[in-house]
Parts: structure tokens; sequence; C-alpha cells
């Protein structure tokens, strides 16, 4: 689940009434487009990757290249 979204300077959410929870809502949304994304793949029989940053960069690679076959 996202928590947050990381922004340099001040970001749109900041330009809100009440900033906290428009940043609760984008997280929200972002939860509900990953879900999407999960369920039209598993549908699709698609590969899909979770990126989630547990991760190191090389693992991440190495999986990436073990789903396009290389």
């Amino acid at each position: 689940m996202f928590r947050s979204r990381a922004a340099t300077g001040q970001s749109f959410l900041q330009r809100t009434g009440d900033p906290r929870r428009a940043e609760d809502n984008l997280a929200a949304r972002d939860d509900l487009f990953t879900l999407r994304l999960r369920e039209e793949t598993a549908r699709l029989e698609l590969p899909s990757l979770t990126v989630d940053g547990t991760l190191t960069e090389d693992a991440l690679t190495e999986r990436v290249a073990a789903v396009f076959g290389r």
C-alpha cells in the first residue's frame, strides 16, 4: 500500500485546502490503480513484477531480465 509520495519542493498537495487529506486520497487512488493492474495482468496471464523497494537494483534487474528471457 502506498503511504506517501516523495516530492521535491512545494508539491501540488501543499497547495490544497487539506494537504494531508489530499495525500491520503492520492495514496488511495494509487492503491486502486495497483490493484486493477494486478487483476488485469493476472487475467491476461501477463508477467508482472512488484517494485516496492525491498530488492536491490541488481536483484530487480535480474528479475526484469528473467521476465524478458535474457
